[in-house]
């Protein structure tokens, strides 16, 4: 078990934030070249076709049937994602949001690096259908921020950014408060294995150098078994499943594996209790009046 995931959670100011300023200054020395395919975000290019295709698929089978009348009348081919509400945790320079918000999602990408966000701003104010509506907003903010905003979304993302957190299990715990009912958390990340070190520390930052030596840290890697953990316990949603992502090196793309030893992604879902409650008390006062 990660030491991080069972740390204590102090009493102190500095413990109400899961954001660790060390790794937001890495990242934010990065922010130039996020949208580079070829600089030290091509790995992130390479596998966000992979990302954004099990999103919208878990979204379409998860949250859409849920939010059936929202969508109806959008185009189900270019906007199928009409009516979601998305927020980006840790959303960098908007890799995944502007596709996201593309597919007709209501997205707000949030990130603590100032950097980040703006050039996240830059790159979405280039394309008129997105610069021209609010289907995509950019907040520099952490997730203790929008969670004391009171807003909440029927999707969370938290996509390669758990095992760059101060206090894992309270980030989760804080996106998951996040969720409404019907909707979902999904997060992706590295597994601690010995497979995960060879491959995203030793050929990813020493041997093909995709990304800067130090980016990861092995030791801060969760495995799936704690994060669903973490969730059952200590969050009100429920973990779904969990799916590996494989590299194939002579395709040069990803795809979702069964086996989760490398990366993986994992989701969890709030089930709707309001409706349920609803029908029980409804069923009450039936009962009580039946009697009297």
């Amino acid at each position: 078990m990660l030491k991080s995931f069972r740390r204590p959670l102090c009493s102190s100011s500095s413990a109400k934030s899961s954001v660790d300023p060390s790794e937001i200054g890495k990242f934010s020395a990065l922010a130039g070249k996020w949208w580079d395919p070829n600089g030290s975000a091509a790995p992130l290019h390479r596998l966000n076709p992979t990302r954004i295709g099990y999103i919208r698929s878990t979204i379409e089978k998860m949250v859409l049937p849920n939010c059936a009348p929202a969508v109806s009348s959008g185009d189900r081919n270019t906007k199928c994602l009409s009516g979601i509400d998305v927020v980006d945790v840790g959303c960098g320079a908007g890799l995944v949001a502007e596709p996201m918000a593309r597919l007709g999602a209501k997205v707000l990408g949030i990130d603590k690096s100032s950097e980040g966000i703006a050039v996240a701003r830059t790159h979405a104010a280039k394309d008129p259908a997105i610069a021209s509506t609010d289907v995509l907003r950019y907040r520099e903010a952490a997730v203790e921020d929008v969670l004391n905003s009171g807003e909440n979304f029927d999707v969370v993302l938290a996509l390669e950014i758990i095992e760059h957190v101060a206090e894992p299990a309270r980030f989760l715990r804080h996106c998951a408060s996040l969720v409404r009912e019907g909707g979902v958390l999904i997060l992706s990340t590295l597994n601690r294995t010995v497979a995960s070190y060879v491959l995203g520390i030793v050929a990813a930052e020493r041997v093909l150098g995709w990304l800067p030596p130090g980016t990861h840290d092995w030791t801060r890697f969760p495995t799936p078994e704690e994060v669903a953990d973490v969730i059952r316990k200590e969050t009100n949603l429920v973990p779904e499943e969990a799916v590996g992502v494989a590299y194939n090196p002579f395709r040069g793309s990803f795809s979702i594996v069964e086996t989760t030893n490398v990366n993986y992604m994992l989701t969890a879902s709030r089930p709707i209790v309001t409706a349920r409650n609803s029908a029980n008390q409804s069923s009450l006062q039936n009962e009580t009046s039946a009697s009297v």
